[in-house]
């Protein structure tokens, strides 16, 4: 199973132009799924090699969560999901919504990767 990013040129180019135009230097463009890769693998890597344990992140956010398994520096999933949570200070956190999601995005994971 292989990942894929599409996204059209233009929007490329534009970045590219304002980073040139403000004075910057271009290093990377990345996406949210390998920039969160690169740091929790430099985080375990500062303390200790992932190995083969591996690592699932999740991340919530207003109205919606992402879940990531990461092994040896891989992304064996990246998937995103809809929750009902505000994201304010005093919202309820729906913890069966995002367990469900869990499930799900294992029970999916278990199905395609074996």
């Amino acid at each position: 199973m292989l990942y894929a990013v599409v996204v059209e040129k233009t929007i490329i180019v534009r970045m590219i132009d304002l980073v040139k135009y403000v004075g910057l230097s271009l290093v990377a463009i990345d996406i949210k799924e390998l920039s969160y890769r690169n740091f929790f693998c430099h985080m375990v890597d500062s303390q200790n090699s992932m190995g083969d344990t591996g690592l699932a992140v999740i991340s919530i956010d207003r109205n919606e969560g992402r879940l990531l398994i990461l092994k040896e520096e891989n992304i064996l999933l990246s998937r995103n999901f809809s929750i009902n949570y505000g994201a304010g200070i005093f919202d309820y956190i729906p913890e069966d919504e995002i367990i469900l999601e869990l499930q799900r995005s294992l029970d999916y994971h278990e199905r395609q990767m074996r």
